[in-house]
């Protein structure tokens, strides 16, 4: 199962996986229909955004219960998993730390970076490093080797 199929609640057949209840916290979780479709090979701000995800449902924590350790509110880290708010370096850095992702979020930023600049036009990415930075995310996410570029 893919990363994408994990996140978004889809696997082949089609169907949802139901939410859970974790019983620790009392919190219960939202299930995929009240979670924002992610496509994380869309981008790099979505890849970013569906990997803060994944490892906050790892961790167990809800958005409420994860704003307050790495100073964010939980609707600004909401419009991040759902690639609508661009991190700052200093966000992706406090939830390494906090979800112990091993470095994972801050190695993504400089590639959330170069997206946002490229879209405030402050530069301009040659169409072909669009093409291999979304075949580099698609690989990311799916580990298919057929893609082009793939070994």
């Amino acid at each position: 199962m893919s990363i994408y199929e994990t996140l978004s609640g889809e696997h082949a057949g089609g169907r949802s996986v139901p939410g859970r209840r974790l019983e620790s916290e009392g919190v219960l979780k939202q299930t995929s229909a009240q979670l924002r479709d992610l496509t994380p090979y869309a981008s790099a701000l979505h890849f970013f955004g569906a990997e803060l995800r994944h490892h906050r449902q790892l961790a167990g924590l809800s958005l409420r219960r994860l704003g307050p350790q790495v100073f964010a509110s939980p609707s600004q880290l909401r419009l991040v998993e759902a690639a609508r708010r661009f991190p700052s370096m200093d966000l992706a850095g406090r939830c390494d730390s906090v979800l112990n992702t091993g470095g994972v979020l801050a190695r993504l930023h400089p590639l959330v970076s170069a997206e946002r600049a490229v879209r405030l036009g402050g530069s301009h990415l040659p169409v072909i490093a669009r093409q291999q930075v979304k075949v580099l995310l698609r690989l990311l996410v799916d580990g298919d080797p057929a893609l082009p570029g793939g070994s």
